[in-house]
């Protein structure tokens, strides 16, 4: 993986993953958690983070929440004003039972609160 990013391959990280490694980072640390014997739906939330909606069904929330933190600020955030969030944005929102538009209006707003944010720091 570290060779494909030197020569500059922009392919997304877990498409190089899954190339070259026999085990993927959210398995990796599922296995580790399990041996920390940490709760079973962080270890569901942290195994299942890429693809929520494949949990078990007991354990879809919390990984929907953790897609969605990771993922959320690239579903949202860097979306044109009034386009749409992906459809596995959409499905994860769900899930996670967020209302897909209360978190397409909280990204119109933010570019506002963050300019503002940014003037009080700074006055």
């Amino acid at each position: 993986m570290l060779a494909a990013r030197a020569a500059q391959d922009t392919r997304a990280l877990l498409t190089l993953e899954a190339e070259h490694a026999r085990v993927g980072h959210a398995e990796c640390m599922a296995v580790v958690y399990e041996s920390w014997q940490l709760p079973e739906s962080l270890v569901a939330a942290t195994r299942y983070h890429h693809a929520p909606l494949s949990a078990p069904a007991a354990h879809q929330v919390l990984a929907a929440f953790v897609y969605l933190g990771v993922h959320g600020p690239g579903l949202w955030l860097h979306l044109r004003p009034g386009a749409r969030c992906s459809d596995t944005g959409a499905r994860s929102a769900t899930a996670a039972r967020l209302e897909v538009a209360a978190l397409e209006a909280v990204r119109e707003a933010l570019p506002g609160r963050v300019a503002a944010l940014i003037e009080a720091l700074l006055s």
